[in-house]
């Protein structure tokens, strides 16, 4: 049996020191040129992968300190423990209150979502309804889609009520 040529340590003490890593940076830390050698190590830890960023950056789960909607930012790169953006995005629109327009979820998830919000609603993983003249996502079963539109009717009602007394 070969002995293990790369040890572990090294990349454990990159993900304390820097919290978010790039490949390159595990790389120069294991001291190889090999992706494969570094997804070996990877492996072997419960690590996370931004959904920004085009995945490039990874994390481990005990160094993020996620919100209430399950996001970190490391390193100027955003993270999930609800794992991808579409996993993520599915996650949150089936847990609002109200739904989200694109923007909405945009301006929670800090990424563009159209394409995503596309993918999820081609598969049946989130329904997409016309409301105020834009498109509102909520959760595909219809009892909790009917519980979303009614708290954004509601939400809607009380913005209109708020614009008339700023307006008067």
């Amino acid at each position: 049996m070969r002995p293990v040529q790369y040890a572990l340590e090294p990349l454990l003490s990159l993900f304390q020191r820097l919290q978010a890593v790039t490949m390159p940076e595990m790389k120069k830390a294991l001291g190889t040129q090999v992706d494969v050698t570094v997804f070996r190590k990877l492996a072997a830890l419960d690590h996370l992968t931004s959904y920004s960023h085009r995945g490039s950056f990874y994390t481990l789960p005990a160094i993020a300190q996620f919100d209430e909607q399950g996001l970190w930012l490391g390193r100027g790169a955003w993270f999930s423990k609800h794992g991808t953006l579409l996993d993520t995005a599915e996650t949150l629109v089936r847990a609002s209150t109200t739904g989200y327009h694109a923007a909405e979820l945009e301006a929670c998830v800090h990424v563009p979502v159209k394409d995503t919000l596309r993918q999820l609603t081609q598969a049946g993983r989130i329904h997409r309804s016309e409301h105020a003249g834009l498109y509102l996502y909520t959760a595909p079963a219809r009892e909790r889609r009917q519980e979303q539109l009614a708290a954004r009717h509601s939400l809607t009602q009380v913005e209109g009520q708020e614009q008339q007394k700023i307006r008067a």
